[in-house]
């Protein structure tokens, strides 16, 4: 696939984990490592598997805080997560107010050991 699509074959293994929405993030980790095993010149499962589970846990993140705060395509915005559960938030957001929210909507994720924000806020305040 990367020769094709020009992107690394974990990348599209992540997308079609996140397509299995009815697979826990372990199961279908998984499920993608016994496909990959099948492969020839295949990358080593276990960083695989973590790779996925931090991609996995990042998309939940992110679809939480997009789903209560309105993010502009325009900005850089992007969740990453750590093997410790760890989220880093980076990019920019309207406000403070969206700014802290990202922060306690992002623990409030299942899975979610710690957050590091460091959104920038993008409004322009008068006071």
């Amino acid at each position: 696939m990367e020769s094709v699509y020009g992107a690394p074959i974990y990348i599209w293994l992540y997308d079609l984990s996140i397509n299995m929405q009815t697979f826990a993030d372990d199961t279908a980790a998984d499920f993608i490592c016994q496909a990959v095993a099948r492969m020839t010149g295949r990358p080593d499962e276990a960083v695989l598997r973590e790779r996925l589970i931090c991609m996995a846990l990042a998309a939940r993140v992110d679809s939480a805080i997009k789903k209560e705060i309105q993010i502009s395509p325009y900005r850089g915005f992007e969740v990453t997560a750590t093997p410790d559960a760890q989220i880093n938030l980076d990019g920019a957001v309207h406000d403070k107010y969206s700014k802290t929210l990202a922060e306690k909507i992002a623990m409030t994720v299942k899975g979610v050991s710690s957050v590091v924000n460091r959104l920038e806020t993008t409004d322009i305040g008068f006071s």
